[in-house]
């Protein structure tokens, strides 16, 4: 009969365990709707229980607040986790600042871990795609000099592009391919 009983609880837990929401999933959902004062209270009451998740929407939601070194604060809480979503943001936020060599390898990170360039997606920003890390990356490279590389990262989005190292106009070309990717993929 005891048996039976702890079977019966054992169950019992599990299926009451499969229907609890992530606790995230409200944050999230503030985030997801344009509501980053109320995203960022939701994440920071959730600091506690969810660590690194939250620290991860709070470095999304000061990035969009325009709250940058907050922003890098919190997403570098988040890095001992390796979360995907955290990288990719970090990637951004890197960009944003002109830190062009953070830029790219928190990105290049991110396309290792999910598996290719086309793999990563943004769950909670449908406007943030694979296609944003690469143009990042692309304009860090332009930045740094690396035109190669930067030839590379804009192929990898339009495979039909070509042009020479040593052509004379590289860089002017170069810079107007990256923006005309940014306007096709804003």
């Amino acid at each position: 009969m005891k048996r039976a009983i702890r079977y019966l609880l054992g169950l019992s837990l599990i299926a009451m365990s499969c229907d609890d929401p992530n606790p995230l999933d409200a944050a999230w959902s503030k985030f997801g709707a344009g509501d980053y004062p109320g995203a960022h209270a939701e994440f920071s009451s959730l600091v506690g229980s969810e660590g690194s998740g939250a620290y991860v929407g709070l470095g999304w939601t000061a990035m969009k607040m325009d709250s940058l070194p907050e922003s890098d604060t919190y997403f570098g809480l988040a890095s001992g986790d390796s979360l995907l979503e955290g990288f990719a943001g970090w990637s951004i936020l890197a960009w944003l600042q002109g830190q062009h060599v953070l830029c790219i390898d928190r990105a290049e990170y991110v396309f290792r871990n999910a598996g290719g360039y086309s793999f990563f997606v943004f769950p909670y920003d449908p406007t943030i795609t694979y296609h944003d890390l690469l143009l990042h990356e692309g304009f860090s490279y332009y930045h740094t000099l690396n035109f190669s590389a930067c030839i590379n990262i804009i192929q990898r989005i339009d495979p039909s592009f070509s042009i020479a190292l040593n052509d004379p106009q590289l860089q002017n070309i170069l810079l107007a391919k990256l923006q005309s990717l940014t306007q096709e993929y804003d």
